[in-house]
C-alpha cells in the first residue's frame, strides 16, 4: 500500500474518490464523521489487475453524529485548514455532519485535478479565505476539466452546507453518472444563485436595499479593473515569455558550440535573472507568479535544479498553475530524482538503494510524474519527448525508448531525446548487471555509451551528457572489478569523459568525483600494490580536489580514504611502513561514517582499512591485530544488518576470516571460523551466483584451513577437498586473481604433501601445483608467495624421493634457490625467509652432507629465522624452525657444555612455538622433549 494518488489519471483519480465515498457512508450509517478528510489520508493499493483501490486513513478525529452535543473530547478547530468546511473553521461542532465530510471530499478532488487545495496560503490565511471567498474555478487552472465534473467539485465546496450533496452516497452516485457519460444531477449555479453568494459572503454590503445597486456597481468595476488587469498580466508575460526564451536560447545554442567553458555565458544569465528578480517586489501577485516562474526556468536552463524548484514552487503559492509551470516543475522534479537516485548508489547497493528510492518516490518522483501528465496540453515540437520522460520515470523502458526515438526523429537538433534514450539503457544495464545477467549488461552498457555520443555530438558542451558517459564507463569498470576482467579501456574512457566535464563545468564536483572513483577501481582490480604511483595520485589528486570544493563530502571522503588503502597495499609490495597512509585513511573515513550512519560503502570501506590495518599488525605479531581484524568483522556486520543484500561486506568478511584461520588456536577455533565462512558464502552466493570474489574468498578460507590442517599432521583432504571444488567453480566462472592462483598452488601442495604422507605418488598433483605457479608468475613474475611456495614444491618431490631410497640433494639444492629468489622481493614477506631456513635443516639432515657443509647449512638456516624475527618476532613456524636447527646443532656439538647451552636455546624456542601457535603444539612436542632432555644430560 502507498500513496500513489499523486501517478493516477483523472479519471482513476474519480473513482478512486468514487470509492472513498462508498466506504464514508458506511461509516456515515455507523454515526461516525471523518473530520480530516484530505489526500494524505487516502492510500491506495494496486491491485494484480492493475486497478487501484483507495482507503480512507486516520480516523482519529472521527466522533459520533449528534447535533446536540457541541463538545468533543479533542476540542477547538478539528482538521487539517485547507481541506476544512466553512463549519469547521467557525468550530461550528454543532453545524458538523455528514455534509461536512462532503466538503473534505470536493476539496481532496479539486486538489487531485490542478494539484493545489481551493485556498492556499498561512493556516489564517485560508481560513479566512474559506469564510468569505468562493473557491477559484477549477477550469481556470485546468481548462480541460469537464463542465460536469467543475460542477460536481463546486457543488461539494458550496459554503452553505445545504447546498452541498446531502450524503456522501449522493456524491458518490453523481460520480457515477459522470463516470458513465450520464447527465448528472448537480447543475452549476445561476446568475441569481451567484448574487446571492456574494450577499451572503459580504453581508455588511448588502445590508441596505441599496445593496443590488450597490452590488451591480462593484461588479462592473471589477469587469473594468479585471480587463486592466489582463491586459497587464498579458504584456507582463509577453516579456516574461521573452526573458525566459532569450536565457534558454543562449545557453542552449552554448551548450550545442564545441566544448569550452560556460561560466562566460552562465555568468550573462545570472545578471539578466539578478535583474528580474529585483523587479519582483514591482508586479502584483499575477505578476510575482509569473516572475517565480521565469527564474525559475532560468535557474533550470542553468541546470540548478534546487533553485529551480524553489522559484517553481513559489509562483505556485502565487497562483500559477499553468500548464507550462507543472512542464517546468515536472523536468525539476525529475532531476531531483535523478541526483538522490545517483546518491543512493553511491551511498550502498542491493536493496538499500531499492529503500531509499521508495522513501524518494513521494517526495519527487510522483510529483514529478503527475506534473509532466498535467502538462500535456501544452503545445510541443516533439510532444513524444514528453511522453518518453513519463515513461522514463515510471520505469516503463521499452515506451520511453519508444517516444524517445519518435522525439529524435522529429526534431533531430533535440539532443535531450539522444541523452534520455542512454539513460534509459545505463538503468536497464545496471539493473541486468545488478541481477547477474552480465552479457545483458555489456549490451546495455555499449548501447548507452552510443547513444550518449549521439548527444555529444550535437550538445558538446552539455556537462550533463558527459557525466552520464562517466558514469556509464565507470560502472562498466566496477563490473569487470567483480568478474576479475580488465579496466584499462573503460578507465580511459571515463578519465576522458570526466576532463570533459570538468572542462564545461569546472565548478562541479562530478568530474573530478568520477575520474578519481575510475581511478580507484583500478587499483582495486589490480591490488595496486603492483599498480603504478600515477594511478594513485590520479586517485588522490581528484578526490582532494573535490574536498576542497565540498569539504567533508562524505562519498569523496570515502574514495580518498580507499586511495589511501590501496596505496598503503603499494607501499607494503616495497617493503614499505604502510601504516601512516592507513592511518589517514582512518582519519578521513571514520569521521565520515559517524556524521553519515547509513553510508553503506562507506562502513564497508571502513571495515575493510580495519582489517588492512590488522593484517599489517599481524604480519609485524603485534597482539592488537586480533582486535583490528574483529573489529573489521564487526564493521561488516553492522554493514550487513542495514542491508541484507549489499554483496560487499559479505565478500569481505569471507577475506578477513582467512587471517583468523592463519592463527586459529585450536581445531574447534578452527571449525568455528569455516562454518561463519560456510554462511557468509551462502549469503554471498544466494545474492550473486556468478560473483567470483565469493567464491575466490571462500576458496582461500579452506585452502588455508587444509594446509594447516595438513602442517598439524590431521587429515586435510576433507577440506582440500572443498577448496578445490570451489576452485573448479571459480575457474569456470573466469578471471584472473593472483590471490586465487597463490592459493591454487598452496591447494595442491597440501595435496601433494598429504599423498607423500601416506606413501602415494605426488605427482598428479604436483603437475596441477606447476600449472598453477605458471598461471601466478604470469600475474607476477616475481611474487614472493608462489617463489616460497615453488621451493617447498621441490621439498615434496626430495620426500618422495627419500620415501624410495634415491637421491634428493639436488632437488633440495633447486629449492633453496628458489626460496632464496623468494627472499629478494621487496615485499614485506617473512614466509620467504621461514621457507629458506627449512630448505637449509632439511639439507642439514640429509646423509650425503659433510659435517663443515652441514654445519653451514644450520648456521645459514637460523640466519634466516633472524630475518623473519626481524619482521615478526613472534613468527611461531620460525621459532619452531629455529629450536629444530639448534637442536641439531646441539646433536652434531662434541662439546659438553656446548651442546646443553644449544640443547637449552631449542627447547626455549620450540617453547616459544607452542605458546604462539597451540594449534601446531602437538608435533613441536616431541622436539622440545628431546631438546630438554639433551640440555640435561649428564
Amino acid at each position: 500500500m502507498s500513496g500513489m494518488l499523486a501517478v493516477m489519471t483523472r479519471e482513476q483519480h474519480v473513482r478512486a474518490i468514487q470509492q472513498v465515498c462508498e466506504a464514508l457512508h458506511a461509516a456515515h450509517l455507523k454515526g461516525l464523521i471523518h473530520r480530516d478528510i484530505k489526500p494524505g489520508n487516502i492510500m491506495t493499493e494496486r491491485r494484480p489487475d492493475g486497478t487501484y483501490w483507495p482507503y480512507l486513513m486516520d480516523f482519529g478525529l472521527a466522533r459520533e453524529i449528534n447535533a446536540s452535543n457541541t463538545q468533543t473530547t479533542t476540542g477547538g478547530i478539528e482538521g487539517t485548514p485547507a481541506f476544512m468546511a466553512p463549519e469547521q473553521v467557525r468550530a461550528e461542532k454543532a453545524g458538523m455532519d455528514r455534509r461536512t465530510d462532503v466538503y473534505g471530499i470536493g476539496a481532496t478532488l479539486y486538489n487531485l485535478l490542478v494539484g493545489r487545495p481551493p485556498f492556499i496560503g498561512s493556516s489564517a490565511d485560508v481560513m479566512i479565505e474559506i469564510l468569505t471567498q468562493e473557491p477559484p474555478p477549477l477550469r481556470k487552472f485546468d481548462p480541460t476539466i469537464s463542465q460536469d465534473l467543475a460542477t460536481i467539485v463546486h457543488k461539494c465546496l458550496e459554503a452553505d452546507p445545504q447546498r452541498r450533496y446531502e450524503s456522501a452516497k449522493a456524491l458518490a452516485d453523481d460520480l457515477g453518472k459522470y463516470l458513465e457519460g450520464q447527465r448528472i444531477a448537480a447543475r452549476p449555479p445561476g446568475v441569481l444563485q451567484r448574487l446571492g453568494k456574494f450577499a451572503r459572503r459580504h453581508k455588511l454590503l448588502v445590508a441596505s436595499g441599496a445593496a443590488a445597486l450597490f452590488v451591480s456597481l462593484i461588479l462592473g468595476a471589477l469587469l473594468l479593473r479585471g480587463r486592466w488587469e489582463a491586459a497587464e498580466q498579458a504584456r507582463l508575460a509577453q516579456h516574461l515569455g521573452q526573458e525566459i526564451k532569450d536565457m534558454e536560447w543562449m545557453l542552449r545554442s552554448a551548450r550545442q558550440m564545441p566544448l569550452h567553458d560556460l561560466n562566460n555565458e552562465k555568468g550573462i544569465i545570472r545578471k539578466r535573472m539578478a535583474l528580474l528578480h529585483a523587479e519582483l517586489t514591482s508586479y502584483g501577485a499575477r505578476g510575482r507568479g509569473l516572475a517565480h516562474y521565469a527564474l525559475g526556468r532560468g535557474h533550470l536552463a542553468l541546470h540548478e535544479y534546487p533553485e529551480a524548484l524553489e522559484q517553481l514552487r513559489q509562483a505556485q503559492e502565487e497562483g500559477n498553475q499553468s500548464a507550462e509551470v507543472h512542464y517546468a516543475l515536472g523536468l525539476v522534479l525529475g532531476k531531483h530524482f535523478e541526483q538522490a537516485m545517483y546518491e543512493a548508489r553511491l551511498a550502498g547497493g542491493g536493496d538499500w538503494v531499492k529503500k531509499q528510492l521508495t522513501q524518494l518516490e513521494p517526495k519527487y518522483l510522483s510529483p514529478a510524474i503527475s506534473s509532466l501528465i498535467r502538462s500535456r496540453t501544452l503545445k510541443q515540437d516533439a510532444p513524444g519527448y514528453l511522453d518518453a520522460l513519463i515513461a522514463f520515470y515510471q520505469r516503463d523502458y521499452d515506451q520511453a525508448l519508444k517516444h524517445a526515438a519518435s522525439a529524435r526523429q522529429q526534431t533531430p537538433w533535440l539532443y535531450e531525446a539522444s541523452k534520455l534514450m542512454a539513460d534509459v539503457h545505463l538503468e536497464r544495464a545496471l539493473a541486468s548487471r545488478d541481477s547477474g545477467h552480465y552479457e545483458e549488461a555489456e549490451r546495455e552498457f555499449a548501447a548507452s555509451v552510443y547513444a550518449y555520443g549521439e548527444a555529444a555530438a550535437i550538445g558538446q558542451s552539455d556537462g550533463e551528457i558527459y557525466e552520464g558517459l562517466a558514469e556509464s564507463w565507470v560502472r562498466q569498470i566496477e563490473m569487470a572489478l567483480n568478474r576479475g576482467q580488465g579496466t584499462e579501456t573503460a578507465y580511459r574512457e571515463a578519465v576522458a569523459a570526466s576532463a570533459k566535464i570538468a572542462t564545461s563545468e569546472p565548478l562541479s564536483i562530478a568530474g573530478p568525483l568520477k575520474r578519481a572513483y575510475a581511478a580507484l577501481m583500478t587499483m582495486a582490480l589490480t591490488g595496486s600494490g603492483l599498480g603504478s604511483a600515477e594511478r594513485v595520485q590520479q586517485c588522490l589528486s581528484s578526490a582532494e580536489t573535490v574536498l576542497e570544493m565540498q569539504p567533508g563530502h562524505a562519498y569523496a571522503s570515502d574514495v580518498a580514504a580507499g586511495c589511501y588503502s590501496f596505496s598503503a597495499d603499494g607501499a607494503a609490495a616495497r617493503g614499505e611502513n604502510p601504516e601512516p597512509l592507513l592511518r589517514k585513511a582512518l582519519r578521513l573515513l571514520e569521521p565520515a561514517v559517524r556524521k553519515n550512519p547509513h553510508f553503506l560503502w562507506g562502513i564497508n570501506d571502513l571495515g575493510y582499512i580495519y582489517f588492512a590495518l590488522g593484517a599489517y599488525l599481524q604480519l609485524h605479531g603485534e597482539p592488537s591485530a586480533l582486535n583490528r581484524i574483529e573489529k573489521a568483522l564487526a564493521t561488516y556486520k553492522e554493514a550487513m544488518a542495514l542491508d541484507e543484500t549489499y554483496i560487499m561486506p559479505l565478500q569481505n568478511s569471507l577475506d578477513t576470516r582467512a587471517r583468523l584461520i592463519d592463527i586459529a588456536p585450536s581445531e574447534e577455533m578452527l571449525k568455528s571460523y569455516l562454518h561463519d565462512s560456510d554462511e557468509d558464502y551462502r549469503k554471498c552466493i544466494k545474492i550473486d551466483k556468478l560473483r567470483q570474489q565469493c567464491y575466490n574468498n571462500y576458496f582461500i578460507n579452506y585452502a588455508k584451513a587444509a594446509w594447516r590442517t595438513h602442517l598439524a599432521g590431521g587429515d586435510a583432504q576433507p577440506r582440500l577437498r572443498q577448496a578445490l571444488k570451489t576452485l573448479t567453480a571459480l575457474r569456470e566462472l573466469g578471471g584472473s586473481y593472483l590471490d586465487m592462483e597463490q592459493h591454487a598452488v598452496l591447494s595442491h601442495l597440501a595435496d601433494a604433501s598429504s599423498r607423500v604422507r601416506e606413501h602415494a605418488d605426488p605427482e598428479p598433483a604436483l603437475t596441477e601445483l606447476r600449472a598453477a605457479l605458471k598461471r601466478c608468475f604470469a600475474l607476477a613474475a616475481q611474487d614472493a608467495m608462489c617463489q616460497a611456495l615453488a621451493a617447498q614444491a621441490e621439498w615434496v618431490q626430495s620426500d618422495w624421493l627419500a620415501q624410495r631410497h634415491e637421491p634428493s640433494r639436488s632437488v633440495l639444492l633447486r629449492a633453496l634457490d628458489k626460496a632464496t629468489a623468494a627472499t629478494r622481493s621487496p615485499a614485506t614477506y617473512p614466509e620467504a625467509w621461514q621457507v629458506e631456513a627449512e630448505t637449509h635443516l632439511r639439507l642439514a639432515a640429509g646423509v650425503e652432507e659433510t659435517p663443515a657443509a652441514r654445519a653451514a647449512h644450520l648456521d645459514s638456516g637460523l640466519a634466516a629465522v633472524e630475518h623473519v624475527f626481524a619482521i615478526n618476532p613472534n613468527h611461531a613456524l620460525a621459532r619452531s624452525t629455529q629450536g629444530a636447527l639448534l637442536l641439531a646443532r646441539a646433536e652434531a656439538q662434541r662439546d659438553l657444555p656446548a651442546q646443553r647451552s644449544a640443547a637449552q636455546k631449542a627447547a626455549m624456542a620450540l617453547q616459544h612455538a607452542m605458546r604462539a601457535d597451540p594449534f601446531m603444539a602437538p608435533l613441536r612436542a616431541s622436539l622440545a622433549a628431546r631438546a630438554q632432555a639433551l640440555s640435561v644430560a649428564p
